[in-house]
């Protein structure tokens, strides 16, 4: 199971968590507004340890994930 510490709350838009676990990286869920209606936005940066290939690793999987 992977676990979540909340790092940034905007009870109307945004919430921004930071991983746990083997993986370490900032995400952050928001709403904007598309259209007739909300659009949910996600972004999010990763961080390989450096056994995981360190910044070479994150570099090449960035297509991948």
């Amino acid at each position: 199971m992977t676990c979540f510490v909340v790092t940034e709350r905007d009870q109307e838009r945004r919430l921004a968590i930071e991983p746990t676990g083997r993986v370490r990286g900032v995400g952050r869920f928001e709403l904007a507004a598309a259209g007739t209606g909300p659009a949910f936005c996600w972004d999010e940066t990763r961080r390989f340890r450096w056994w995981r290939g360190g910044r070479v690793g994150e570099r090449l999987a960035r297509p991948v994930l």
